[in-house]
């Protein structure tokens, strides 16, 4: 776990080090930025999606909007939690008026479970599926994003208490609908 820890400090340097110099024009720094996310920011935007193209357009207008609006990103979050941000804004702009419906959920060890039995995993997948957006949210950024709460309630606009709180009895109602 410390290895990853170190790994995220590092990568949220070179973010910061990377947005100044593609604020200076510099190709190649757009390049990284986009590279060092896409990947991470499409499997998110994954569990929202109804498909891949759809989620490919809002990957692809987050990326644009992000790059635009370069100027405008504050150091005091990470590149990373600024551009979730940003694509969780247009999913919801996208979804205006639409129930969500996730198809996919990867299988991501960080659920507490050591060991999950598939018919388990599926009830999950199902149960995730079926909650409110904010629960949603807060549950995949942090458990399978590794989002920290403070991260999590700058992007969605909450106190970091208050992810906390959402957090906790979103895993409480998870174990208890699927007897974890």
């Amino acid at each position: 776990m410390l290895m990853f820890a170190s790994i995220s400090k590092r990568t949220g340097k070179d973010d910061h080090e990377d947005v100044r110099l593609a604020l200076t024009g510099d190709q190649a720094a757009f390049r990284r930025l986009y590279l060092r996310h896409v990947d991470a920011l499409f499997a998110f935007m994954m569990q929202f999606g109804q498909d891949r193209e759809t989620v490919r357009d809002w990957v692809q207008q987050a990326f644009i909007r992000a790059f635009a609006k370069l100027d405008q990103f504050q150091e005091r979050s990470s590149f990373k939690t600024w551009l979730f941000q940003i694509a969780i804004n247009e999913m919801r702009q996208s979804l205006r008026g639409f129930v969500m419906d996730s198809d996919h959920i990867d299988d991501h060890p960080q659920l507490e479970q050591d060991q999950i039995e598939i018919t388990d995993w599926i009830s999950l997948r199902d149960r995730i599926r079926q909650l409110p957006e904010r629960p949603r949210l807060v549950l995949l950024m942090h458990d399978v994003e590794g989002f920290s709460h403070l991260e999590i309630a700058d992007s969605l606009g909450i106190t970091e208490s208050t992810s906390r709180a959402i957090l906790s009895r979103t895993k409480h109602l998870l174990r208890e609908r699927i007897n974890l």
